[in-house]
């Protein structure tokens, strides 16, 4: 472990390290916090990391679990959403892209069999970038909030803005992160942050009509007549096709038509 820090979180501080030659995000569990509870809830991340493999979820490698301070090793990226949204805004095909990578990676935890897993924590600080040619793509991260659907839902996991209503109960199903995802892509479109009390004047900020009417089925408070994720790809997937049949493309950070 290096002591170059990459960011300090409710849990630990995640920092920069090497691991057999490669560079790697080392978190450390916040010794404080160290608990039999807490410990199992990092046994739970571990468990639950450990078998997702996804180009679209970021890459477990390893944990240490002794009596010292844990370690969570995971491969190591660029930036982060909201570090990005902090700086610009992001352009039509880069939202469709960054979604899509988000949606699919959600998508493969949610179709976990026998039992579907749930991120319970979706947030634009949890999605890392990285740079493929000149454009960024996405991984989701951070594993701590996550649990299998027939196990018995803590109240009110993750980020609270971004939560879905019935986030404060026990009543949980993978509806849950789609809502939250429908916040992240509104986050995305317009730069703000969440807002519980202001979600419908804050979709109303989104310029493009799809994006909007995609949003707004996602976050409606009944879960069951929100999309599936996989709706949401079909959606997005079309969004997609149609700047590339428009000949949108980006040079040099600004959008083109050929």
């Amino acid at each position: 472990m290096s002591a170059n820090s990459l960011g300090v979180g409710a849990w630990g501080k995640v920092y920069e390290g090497t691991f057999r030659g490669c560079q790697v995000a080392v978190k450390q569990i916040h010794e404080l916090i160290l608990s039999p509870h807490n410990r199992r809830l990092f046994e739970r991340e571990m468990s639950i990391a450990s078998r997702c493999r996804h180009p679209h979820l970021l890459q477990f490698i390893g944990a240490t679990n002794d009596d010292g301070s844990p370690l969570f090793i995971t491969e190591l990226l660029d930036t982060d959403l909201r570090n990005v949204l902090t700086q610009r805004a992001l352009h039509q095909e880069e939202i469709i892209c960054l979604a899509l990578d988000v949606a699919r990676g959600l998508n493969y935890l949610h179709l976990n069999k026998p039992f579907p897993i749930m991120h319970r924590d979706i947030s634009s600080s949890n999605v890392l970038l990285w740079r493929r040619d000149d454009s960024w793509r996405a991984k989701l991260s951070d594993y701590g909030a996550a649990n299998f659907m027939r196990q018995y839902m803590t109240v009110n996991p993750g980020a609270r803005i971004y939560a879905a209503p019935e986030a404060l109960t026990s009543q949980q199903s993978p509806k849950a992160d789609v809502y939250s995802f429908g916040l992240l892509l509104c986050e995305m479109c317009i730069r703000e942050l969440p807002v519980p009390q202001q979600i419908q004047e804050q979709i109303g900020l989104v310029t493009n009509g799809v994006l909007r009417e995609l949003i707004m089925r996602c976050v409606v408070r009944d879960p069951e007549a929100r999309p599936a994720i996989s709706d949401v790809i079909m959606v997005l997937a079309q969004q997609a096709e149609s700047l590339q049949a428009q000949g949108l493309v980006t040079l040099n950070g600004r959008t083109a038509t050929l």
